[in-house]
This record gives C-alpha cells, sequence and structure tokens, in this order.
C-alpha cells in the first residue's frame, strides 16, 4: 500500500467508485478491454448504470449523498473529448464534498496541453492518471499541481518492456514519481490482439504479465530510488470490482 497513489489506496478500500464520462476515444488500442457494443458511444456509465450525458446532476445526486464514498475516478473512453463535462463533473462534487473528496482522472494524453492542464488545476483535480509511454506527455506535465501517475497495462513482450525503462530512464528529468501496472486481463475484446502477438493465458489472464512486472520494478529499483512502481494484479481488480460500486 505503501507504494500506491491515493487513488489506488481508495479505490483498494472500496471507498472509491468510477464515472465513464464517456466511450468515445481518440484512439481504439488493440489491447482495450471496453466492449465493443460500448466504445464509441457518448454515453455515461456510473455503478453499473448508463446514463444520458444529460444525466449527471443524478450521478452528483448519488456521490453527494454517499458516506461510504470517498472519492471517484473519472474515465472513458477518453474524458478530454468532453471536456467541459469533465470540469463541470470536478467542480460540482468538490463544492458538494469538499476539497479532500479525491478525484483522478484517466487520458491517454492525445488532447493534453497548457490549457487544458491548467484548467484542471484550477477546477481542483487530485490526480492524473496517463495511459501512455510518451515521454513528451510527461514533460507538459512537468509542473503540474496534481499528482500525475503513468498507468499502463504490463504487456509482457521485449519491445513493451524497452520501452518502460526508457521511460523509466527518463523519469527524474521529467518528475516522474510513479507507474502504475496493471495485470494484462483477457476480454473477448482484446483476445484477438493477444493471439497475434502470440502471448499465453490462462485463468482471464497473460501469464507472464506478473514476471515482467518484477523485472520494471527490479529496473526502476535501481534506476530511481524515488520512482515508485505498483503492480495492480488480477486479484486486486477483481476485488476492486467488486468493492467499488457499494454506495
Amino acid at each position: 500500500m505503501e507504494k500506491c497513489s491515493i487513488g489506488c489506496q481508495l479505490c483498494i478500500q472500496g471507498r472509491k467508485s468510477t464515472v465513464h464520462i464517456t466511450y468515445r476515444c481518440t484512439k481504439h488500442c488493440s489491447y482495450c478491454p471496453i466492449p465493443n457494443e460500448k466504445f464509441g458511444s457518448d454515453i455515461v456509465e456510473f455503478m453499473n448504470n448508463l446514463y444520458s450525458p444529460n444525466d449527471i446532476d443524478e450521478i452528483i445526486k448519488i456521490i453527494s449523498s454517499s458516506d461510504s464514498l470517498l472519492g471517484i475516478s473519472i474515465s472513458g473512453g477518453e474524458p478530454l473529448l468532453v471536456f467541459d463535462r469533465v470540469k463541470d463533473l470536478i467542480i460540482r462534487v468538490k463544492e458538494l464534498r469538499g476539497e479532500r473528496f479525491h478525484i483522478h482522472l484517466y487520458t491517454n494524453g492525445d488532447l493534453l496541453s497548457k490549457t487544458t492542464i491548467s484548467e484542471l488545476e484550477k477546477c481542483g483535480l487530485d490526480e492524473l492518471r496517463v495511459d501512455s509511454l510518451d515521454v513528451s506527455i510527461y514533460e507538459l506535465l512537468r509542473n503540474a499541481k496534481f499528482d500525475v501517475v503513468c498507468e499502463v497495462p504490463c504487456i509482457p513482450t521485449e519491445d513493451y518492456y524497452s520501452a518502460l525503462c526508457q521511460l523509466i530512464d527518463r523519469s527524474s528529468e521529467i518528475n516522474l514519481t510513479r507507474i502504475n501496472l496493471n495485470e494484462f486481463e483477457i476480454t473477448k475484446e482484446n483476445l484477438k490482439y493477444v493471439r497475434k502477438k502470440g502471448l499465453i493465458y490462462s485463468n482471464n489472464r497473460l501469464d507472464e504479465s506478473c514476471i515482467y512486472a518484477k523485472r520494471v520494478i527490479e529496473y526502476a529499483s535501481s534506476a530511481n530510488s524515488k520512482l515508485r512502481v505498483f503492480f495492480c494484479t488480477y486479484e486486486i481488480a477483481e476485488k476492486i470490482r467488486i468493492g467499488r460500486n457499494r454506495v
């Protein structure tokens, strides 16, 4: 737990829930687990219920009345495609639940700019999770007033391992202090990608995802003593999926 960001700690404790603010995206990654029937749709999902983008008030009402929730994550799709909706949600939830209510946001970084970063700071965002190994994105975020976390799936290939190590080598320079690696889970949406790559899987996960995560952690420990790498296992994710929907 000491290697987790605050957002991760709250998720593991079942005190945080996810708002999928849209299922539109700027990419369609081969390993994406979003169901095909949802991908590309401008719908909002919260606690396994689907809402129209015009129903944000109802979601905010649930969040504001739940004593068990201590935070939310805003995910997608790519949330920055509906930036006004994101800002409205953050501002209103912070006003109702207070500054200590933790909010983190996921992005692939495509739409980040100095302007969007500044506006997210003004809204009171606590943490930004970036699904990218592109160093230039973290250079842009170097002086952000919110916490920045690189969060990516742990794909067990040498090319992906090498790209992660290159980011780790630059981590001190770009002020990146946290990396979250997610154990690669198999879904019907990413199964074609897994088979194309010739990756071995069993029990809904890639067999070597954990092995490669250990390699990354060992490399990071030797390269940058200030960098914290957290591996979110399949078991942790399963617990979160059950616990995060309790209000």
